[in-house]
């Protein structure tokens, strides 16, 4: 369960567990998630778009595209496997420790146009 301002968040587990079961790279953690925010800062508003939703928190850290590329397969197919609908969010910082000038420079050329946008309009 993971506590919000607007209630409690239940875990799937048995969605969690398929995940585990099929994953080389993930394991059970509840310490990875005590000093990362990004999940906590989502949960109450899909507590107001669903009431009853349930979750599989999954932080990642530092690894690669093809480390990456294998951990999406293995949630799908443990997904696959359950054989019911199933929503999957990410989320990303662009980085927390890069100069933000170093960090426009090297963004590709979208994303860099995103960048510039948020930064005009907002």
């Amino acid at each position: 369960m993971w506590n919000t301002p607007l209630g409690k968040v239940e875990i799937d587990t048995g969605l969690a567990e398929q995940i585990l079961a099929n994953s080389r790279y993930l394991e059970d953690d509840e310490v990875a998630h005590r000093r990362e925010h990004a999940i906590e800062v989502q949960l109450p508003f899909f507590t107001i778009l669903q009431t009853d939703v349930k979750i599989v928190p999954i932080v990642l850290g530092h690894g690669n595209g093809s480390t990456y590329k294998e951990i999406g397969r293995e949630i799908a197919a443990a997904i696959t496997n359950l054989k019911r609908e199933t929503l999957i969010i990410a989320s990303s910082d662009m980085s927390h420790y890069e100069v933000r000038n170093l960090l426009v420079v090297r963004m590709p050329g979208r994303s860099r146009r995103c960048w510039n946008s948020m930064r005009t309009n907002y």
